[in-house]
């Protein structure tokens, strides 16, 4: 099916034009970028509402192209399974064409904490022994809610630690080994069921 290991990931700000009719091309455009590859669409759902006229051109100029070209591409749609769901529901054409289901659990604290080393590395920052137990203790305190954004939380909380560890050696001299070594300082504390602030998407 794909000839080569192109990916074109959009979502519905890369498919819906401004105006009606702008839409189809542009959403034509999208997909003739990915043929030969694989097509992935975030948070496909958000193309379907009551009275989308826009939404419902995009769906419509995928399903075309789909079925025009055969074999020549991957379409992958992404988002929250209940929502997907609706979205499959919403179209007798997207049901025939998308009928295979991948469900991804929740990372674990585990994998959460290997993305947040991998942040770290690619940023060059070391974790004291007490930054990474109190990182851990922040991801296990969050809310595995609807919505737990995996990935995009840990982004954040690493955005969030580096932040406060510049804050912590603002008017200082650091050496190369205090630039690079991010202390249990600079994690926030635990989240608490009165201060549940982690809703979010991957």
């Amino acid at each position: 099916m794909c000839s080569s290991d192109l990916l074109v990931e959009t979502d519905r700000a890369g498919l819906v034009a401004g105006y009606l009719g702008q839409t189809a091309l542009k959403t034509k455009e999208v997909c003739e970028r990915a043929l030969g590859g694989v097509l992935f669409i975030d948070e496909a759902y958000s193309l379907v509402a009551e009275r989308d006229s826009y939404g419902s051109e995009a769906i419509d100029t995928l399903l075309t192209f789909m079925e025009n070209h055969r074999g020549e591409m991957a379409v992958v749609v992404a988002g929250y399974p209940a929502e997907m769901r609706r979205f499959i529901e919403a179209n007798p054409g997207l049901r025939s064409r998308f009928d295979l289901t991948v469900e991804f659990p929740d990372f674990t604290v585990a994998e959460l904490m290997a993305i947040f080393d991998g942040l770290a590395q690619r940023h060059d920052y070391d974790l004291s022994s007490g930054a990474r137990h109190a990182v851990q203790r922040t991801i296990t305190s969050w809310p595995r809610r609807h919505g737990f954004g995996n990935g995009r939380e840990v982004r954040k909380l690493f955005n969030d630690v580096t932040r406060r560890h510049s804050q912590l050696l603002a008017g200082t001299r650091p050496d190369t080994r205090a630039l690079r070594t991010l202390t249990a300082d600079a994690v926030p504390a635990p989240v608490t069921r009165a201060d549940e602030r982690h809703p979010g998407y991957l």
